[in-house]
């Protein structure tokens, strides 16, 4: 079940005219065959109707149904409300603190284009004012060095606000946004030249990330189509990049481009048959047997363990990812929206459909202070009885560890080349690796990238683990190159 973004009442343009109110609420993202009934429920099939328009958008995402126009193709608003529902929750704090601010919000092609585009922005939850930022910027991200002594005296709210105004920062949706480098213009120069690097491919959901992945990571390391032949021979690719030109989602007319395709591939066989036929068959049974040993799956009959190990066999990752998730907080499609993007505020109630005929009103009473190993204490009253949780509170304070940079004219220092999380350490130290060998696995904004070897030697040590976070040029891992035979 998709989480609903927005709804919005679709009505017929033409029965309005002629004095008529023919209109349905449609909610997104809706299934083809959803939208296809409900124009057809309203009269406009194509014949005598053609034409609809959108009325009174309702959303829980602050600024987006103000956002919305009454003549929005609604192909274009279904496809907008699918990007979002992919995004996570922070991903959806910078949408809409982007939103607020009245920032690509002219047309929903706009909007679709600030989806893929977030990377573009930062949004600090929780900085509200010049002299919260100057604490965080001068204590905890360490910008500025004050001497201890001069603390106590150090003007942090004229700091705060002299930052702001250089980095045209702002304060909206209880938080800080600003741009990443104002680099919203170049990153869609940066789409086009990507676009025609990878012979301006047809747009479908794997080849329309590729092309907006590569985008990203030309913005992100000084890229142009003038200087990767050079400056990108060394660099790792994002993982649609490299799957691009693989030949994992099909032959481009014409052929890849050879040089950019040896480049990205780094001595990896490209396949030139149609990937499908590559596929080993699936053994559905052992699949199902897998999720039942890893997963509590033991209340879902053989007609839902079916629809599981396809599900699986279609996402391996993704779906275990969906079953730790189920797991850890049960059947989140029952909440409301509002409620599962931004919680409960104090005092506010919510119906929760358990079954048939069967209901829990769940009201947040109030939040303890965080204890000393940081968890707050929520009291919440079901059904009027009182009940508390322990939740430990991530946001008691921004932090922000320093890591080594990586050297760029050491060939055995690793670095990032995109900020994100490390999904994947595949070696340890000591380990011995060869040139092109992958070492590791970065992921950020759902792009996967693969960081390997520029030499053959051993690993002398890791600096991160699965689950660090990292910004671009943080060193990863650092190499002994072995030494040459004479």
């Amino acid at each position: 079940m998709l989480i609903i973004i927005f709804e919005a009442y679709v009505t017929n343009l033409g029965k309005y005219n002629e004095g008529e109110l023919l209109s349905e609420p449609l909610k997104f993202p809706a299934a083809t065959e959803e939208v296809q009934a409900v124009l057809k429920r309203i009269g406009v099939e194509g014949l005598r109707y053609e034409e609809y328009f959108m009325a009174e958008y309702v959303s829980d995402i602050p600024g987006l149904a103000q956002s919305l126009g009454e003549y929005a193709d609604i192909d274009e608003l279904n496809h907008l409300a699918h990007l979002l529902s992919e995004l996570n929750e922070s991903e959806l704090d910078i949408f809409s603190a982007a939103v607020s601010a009245g920032e690509h919000t002219a047309s929903v092609g706009d909007l679709i284009n600030l989806v893929h585009n977030i990377g573009c922005y930062d949004f600090y939850r929780g900085i509200t004012d010049d002299e919260t930022l100057g604490h965080i910027y001068v204590e905890d991200m360490e910008m500025l060095d004050v001497p201890e002594p001069i603390l106590p005296y150090f003007d942090f709210e004229a700091y705060g606000r002299d930052a702001r105004i250089n980095e045209n920062g702002r304060y909206i949706n209880g938080g800080y946004m600003i741009r990443s480098g104002d680099s919203f213009e170049e990153i869609k120069s940066l789409y086009k030249q990507a676009n025609d690097l990878l012979g301006n491919i047809v747009k479908v959901t794997p080849s329309s990330k590729a092309v907006g992945d590569f985008a990203i990571f030309m913005l992100k390391n000084g890229l142009n189509k003038d200087n990767i032949l050079t400056e990108g021979r060394d660099l790792s690719y994002p993982e649609s990049v490299v799957e691009y030109f693989k030949g994992m989602m099909g032959q481009p007319d014409g052929g890849f481009p050879a040089e950019l395709q040896k480049i990205v591939l780094k001595g990896q066989e490209p396949i030139t048959v149609r990937p499908g036929s590559l596929l080993p068959d699936v053994d559905l049974e052992a699949v199902k047997q897998h999720l039942r040993s890893k997963f509590d799956l033991s209340a879902f009959d053989e007609k839902a363990m079916e629809q599981k190990a396809i599900s699986y066999a279609l996402y391996p990752k993704v779906y275990e990812d969906y079953c730790e998730h189920f797991e850890m907080y049960n059947d989140v499609t029952r909440l409301e929206s509002h409620v599962y993007f931004y919680g409960l505020r104090k005092g506010e109630e919510t119906t929760l459909s358990i079954g048939e005929g069967k209901e829990l009103i769940i009201k947040f009473i109030e939040q303890s202070e965080p204890n000393a190993e940081g968890y707050r204490t929520l009291t919440f009253e079901v059904n009027g009885a009182m009940r508390e949780v322990k939740i430990l509170d991530k946001h008691q304070a921004v932090t922000a560890e320093r890591r080594l940079k990586a050297d760029k004219s050491n060939p055995a220092h690793l670095g990032s080349t995109i900020p994100g999380t490390v999904e994947q350490v595949l070696v340890k130290e000591g380990d011995p690796i060869t040139v092109n060998q992958p070492l590791m696995i970065v992921e950020a904004m759902k792009m996967e990238t693969t960081v390997v070897s520029k030499v053959n030697g051993t690993v002398d040590k890791l600096y991160v683990k699965p689950g660090d976070r990292v910004n671009s040029e943080d060193l990863l891992i650092s190499l002994e190159e072995k030494a040459e035979e004479k």
